[in-house]
């Protein structure tokens, strides 16, 4: 209860002290920009009778904010009044700076009086607006290619033009429209007609304007129409829709020569075939049933098909294309190797030609695998020394190719083992396969050796593959493989 109390009564002095403030002079005006100014306690920063200080008085309609008098809007506190800086003569632009003499302020600027102009403003400052010399609305001239007129000034712009209207331009030889030219985009274009087939030329150079059709003559002699589709002006036999006369000329002017002629001219001959590839051109001749076969002394037709001869047989801009794939081509791969005859020793060499590695689509690289026995021979020295060394069994393989030129393209391969599974693989484009060429006879020869046993079969199986070098291309030549299985001797205890 007491604790109550004493809260009371604190608030109550507070209360004494605020009122107390009021009215009282000196010392106590206490607070933020707070002064005493005479017996009254003011805000110097927002009183208008004591702006910024005591008996500072901010007069007319400025007020006081933050210890300065002030004005709204764009005016602005000059020598204790309000004033617009853009129109004062006594402030232009700025507090306390006249315009003198005649000028007067425009804009925030001093501007000396000059003529009256079309602009709603006044510009001589006489307190009148595009007025002239008498005081009367300015004018000026409107003259048109129609006539003369003038008009006047109007809020600032010049209007009332009492200069006679343009009309539409008709053809009729007068600028209608008052633009300085004459029957513009209403006359009619007509065309020369030189032949007389009364289809005009459609040349512009020899075409004119005119409101109607021109009686004079036309500039080479001839005369004017409306029409501009003759194809031919020089020839009275051309002209749209004329009868075709089988002459080598387009009469109707539709784009086709002769159409519905068996030919043209009957009798005249001309150029038929082609000179592509091996072919040479021929002629031939009109006749009234048409155009006769193509024939001549020097006339090459294009062959049925293409042979293997590096030559475009059937003209057609390719060569050698199209042929029938090689007579094994089913021997592709390992697994479809075609068998050849075994090659028996010392019984000579086997020969295989007239192959080629040709695909008759000309897009895909071929290869031929073959697969050869090489037999030994019975050998009766054996009988007397057996189980002695057997020294210096040789197979030779050799590959032809079509010429020199192309050697570098074809490779071949000889292979021991099975297909996927080959023990060895010896190739003429690996030079330490110890293959040779023979640039004469354009041939490869690859020699295999090895030692046997007497009472043992020393033969061998082989898998030959041909094929074309990476990025070869290809070709229908023939190219030929040998083989010869070869034994040197001696039986011996040892080979060296």
């Amino acid at each position: 209860m007491k604790r109550f109390l004493s809260v009371s009564i604190t608030c109550l002095s507070l209360m004494a002290l605020v009122v107390g403030c009021a009215g009282s002079s000196g010392d106590e005006c206490t607070g933020d920009y707070m002064e005493t100014c005479g017996t009254e306690c003011v805000n110097t920063q927002t009183n208008s009778s004591h702006c910024g200080g005591c008996n500072n008085t901010c007069s007319g309609d400025s007020t006081c904010s933050g210890g300065q008098c002030g004005c709204s809007g764009s005016l602005e506190y000059c020598s204790g009044e309000c004033v617009n800086t853009d129109t004062s003569n006594a402030h232009c632009g700025a507090c306390l700076a006249p315009c003198s003499g005649d000028t007067q302020c425009v804009q925030a600027k001093c501007i000396a009086p000059f003529d009256e102009s079309c602009d709603g403003q006044d510009n001589d400052f006489d307190g009148h607006t595009d007025e002239d010399t008498s005081g009367q609305p300015l004018t000026r001239s409107c003259d048109n290619l129609c006539g003369p007129g003038t008009e006047t000034c109007t809020n600032g712009t010049y209007t009332g033009c009492t200069a006679p209207a343009s009309e539409a331009e008709t053809c009729d030889g007068e600028d209608n429209d008052c633009d300085g030219l004459t029957d513009e985009d209403v006359t009619t274009t007509y065309y020369e007609d030189y032949d007389l087939d009364d289809y005009g030329d459609p040349d512009l150079a020899w075409a004119t304007e005119a409101c109607s059709l021109p009686s004079d003559p036309s500039p080479n002699g001839g005369v004017y129409v409306e029409d501009n589709t003759d194809c031919d002006d020089v020839d009275d036999t051309v002209y749209p829709g004329a009868p075709e006369l089988c002459d080598n000329i387009d009469n109707n002017c539709n784009g086709d020569v002769d159409e519905e002629c068996a030919c043209a001219p009957e009798g005249g001959t001309r150029e038929c075939g082609t000179d592509e590839g091996e072919c040479v051109k021929g002629t031939q001749t009109c006749t009234d049933t048409g155009w006769g076969e193509c024939g001549g002394e020097f006339y090459v037709p294009a062959a049925l098909g293409e042979t293997c001869n590096h030559l475009d047989d059937d003209c057609d801009g390719d060569t050698d294309e199209e042929l029938a794939d090689d007579a094994y081509d089913a021997n592709d791969t390992c697994a479809l190797a075609r068998g050849l005859p075994d090659v028996d020793e010392g019984q000579g060499a086997l020969t295989i030609g007239d192959l080629s590695l040709y695909h008759g689509t000309g897009t895909a690289q071929d290869a031929d695998w073959y697969t050869i026995h090489a037999e030994e021979a019975f050998h009766l020295d054996c009988l007397l020394y057996p189980g002695e060394y057997q020294c210096n069994f040789r197979f030779v393989a050799q590959l032809t190719v079509p010429s020199d030129d192309v050697h570098e393209d074809y490779v071949m391969c000889v292979h021991t083992g099975s297909c996927g599974d080959f023990d060895y693989t010896f190739c003429t484009d690996v030079p330490a396969d110890g293959a040779t060429y023979n640039q004469a006879t354009h041939s490869y020869e690859m020699i295999l050796t090895w030692d046997g046993m007497c009472g043992l079969d020393d033969s061998w199986d082989f898998f030959i593959e041909v094929k074309y070098a990476q990025d070869a291309p290809t070709a229908c030549d023939a190219y030929e493989i040998e083989f010869e299985l070869l034994y040197d001797g001696p039986i011996s205890e040892s080979c060296q």
